[in-house]
């Protein structure tokens, strides 16, 4: 089914009535509380396959400037987690948890990464460099069977003109896209583990993935019934979550985008579910990819399946073209915001995401 022209601009004119003032990204800066605290806003989340192994990225400190690049840190008082739903009721049943140490005097820190079955890795990130134009040399991190950690700085994976998009939603022009990228030239902070695929899902060939960050529950000021979560006999709250791009930028209206960053998986067709499928129809989506999408928004879990093909909405991989994608399903015909790659070209070693961006000397 194809949507005329007009149809199309209600549709995206009423998502900005709904959720889109201010347009961020896939997930950056996405919500009020999530602002104050760049480590814990996590902009996106990536699950993929490399040599039969499977990766999991997340990325933090969104819009970090170059010139600025040796003051974006993880959290010290902060965890990070890949939460593995292995029967897609958008439940934790596993997870991946990562720690980090406060700043050492070389801008590094050192991490422990917790994995399904109780193995543990040590490490330390790789410092920003202040001295030369050119990187630093990723630091990777190695454990028993296979695992090998990254966490660092490296160029914003995610590619997107914000710019246009919101000048089409002001001017029902399609021209408007520039097909601009606005997130080049741009860093994030990034988490990538690579691990067998078997530590995750066992026998399983589907399950679903979501990023968490916390913080400890003492750190913060939270809503009541935040949940919290107890690692190393440490106690701490949830600040944000993310599975799939733009599910809280755009299908949750502003009022409500702390509340889901606070929320549950588990519980998003009860909580959001008449929120997402109303934005659905405020849209002009055609019914079978109403279906479609709600079934990938909700719950918000990253799904995967190993017996298909790597490439959104089946997991999630740097080249991936998300956004097209999700418009496109969306509008029920081809829409395209002008931007078909990263400013970057992705590398094929791990951790696979492009060397940040450095200032520049004179």
């Amino acid at each position: 089914m194809r949507l005329p022209l007009s149809l199309l601009v209600a549709a995206l004119l009423s998502a900005t009535a709904l959720a889109l003032p201010p347009v961020h990204a896939a997930d950056h800066r996405d919500a009020p509380f999530v602002d104050e605290r760049p480590p814990g806003d996590i902009n996106d989340v990536y699950l993929f396959r490399r040599s039969g192994k499977l990766i999991f990225a997340m990325t933090v400190n969104g819009v970090s400037n170059k010139d600025f690049n040796d003051t974006y840190t993880f959290g010290p008082d902060a965890l990070y987690r890949f939460g593995i739903d292995l029967d897609g009721d958008g439940s934790t049943d596993s997870s991946i948890d990562v720690t980090f140490s406060p700043v050492d005097p070389t801008r590094t820190q050192e991490f422990v990464v917790r994995l399904p079955g109780g193995g543990r890795v040590k490490g330390k990130t790789t410092a920003p460099t202040v001295l030369s134009d050119d990187p630093t040399a990723p630091v990777i991190n190695e454990g028993r069977n296979g695992v090998r950690v990254f966490a660092g700085q490296r160029d914003d994976p995610f590619f997107f003109d914000v710019v246009g998009f919101k000048r089409f939603v002001a001017t029902r022009r399609l021209k408007e896209f520039r097909g601009e990228d606005s997130f080049a030239g741009l860093n994030v902070s990034i988490i990538a583990v690579e691990v067998p695929v078997e530590l995750v899902s066992g026998s399983k060939t589907k399950f679903g993935v979501s990023g968490f960050s916390y913080f400890l529950a003492d750190d913060i000021v939270s809503a009541k019934g935040t949940p919290k979560v107890k690692v190393d006999g440490k106690v701490y709250e949830q600040f944000d979550r993310m599975g799939n791009p733009v599910v809280n930028t755009v299908f949750i209206p502003g009022p409500m985008k702390d509340a889901f960053n606070r929320g549950l998986p588990e519980n998003d067709a009860r909580d959001f579910g008449d929120v997402v499928l109303a934005a659905l129809k405020g849209f002009g989506t055609p019914p079978q990819n109403v279906k479609v999408l709600a079934s990938v928004a909700l719950p918000d879990t990253l799904k995967y399946d190993l017996s298909q093909p790597d490439g959104y909405p089946n997991g999630r991989q740097p080249e991936d073209d998300t956004i097209d994608t999700l418009l496109s399903l969306v509008a029920g015909k081809r829409v395209s915001d002008g931007v078909d790659s990263n400013d970057k070209r992705f590398p094929n070693a791990f951790p696979y995401f492009a060397p940040p961006h450095q200032p520049q000397g004179k």
